[in-house]
């Protein structure tokens, strides 16, 4: 009868997308919390890549929360594109993330909160590091310390201009 066009993964996280923050904006109380928690819990689980990622672009907040620690990296580095990254627990989790990629594409898309750098600064991504020295508004102290640790071991390290203009600010 009717020709129904079949939705796509993409029009489905579309509608996922709108349910969590139609969940988000509900009152908290009791019973209706746990099944909001579970709810929000199940699409971050959802089986399908493609669509955990397009829900991580622009999901709500208590979803964003349980996608940052999804087993794929793609999701997690959607997770950075998110508005809700602005998030002090959010920019700590992807600046500790074990892919260089995720904390990379926190670094392009967040102004990193002192928490987060500080991570960064104590993780294994030299490229992050270098990324992060590019940065022009951190700490005198988290500068130095950057400098340091990229400097460790006599180790040359190519960085580009502004990098090397905030490391040199420390000197």
């Amino acid at each position: 009868m009717y020709d129904t066009p079949t939705p796509t993964i993409h029009d489905l996280a579309d509608q996922a997308v709108r349910f969590t923050h139609t969940l988000a904006g509900l009152p908290a109380n009791g019973a209706q919390t746990e099944w909001k928690r579970s709810t929000l819990a199940a699409l971050a689980k959802h089986p399908d890549v493609t669509f955990r990622r397009h829900l991580a672009v622009r999901a709500s907040l208590a979803t964003l929360r349980h996608l940052v620690t999804d087993a794929d990296e793609s999701v997690r580095r959607a997770c950075a594109f998110n508005g809700f990254a602005i998030d002090v627990d959010i920019q700590i989790a992807l600046a500790g993330d074990s892919a260089c990629s995720v904390v990379l594409a926190l670094l392009r898309n967040v102004d990193i909160c002192a928490d987060a750098a500080d991570q960064i600064v104590a993780g294994p991504h030299r490229r992050a590091k270098v990324a992060l020295a590019a940065k022009r508004n951190l700490p005198q102290d988290l500068r130095a310390r950057l400098a340091a640790e990229l400097s460790r071991n006599g180790r040359r390290v190519t960085v580009n201009r502004a990098a090397v203009a905030n490391l040199r600010a420390v000197s």
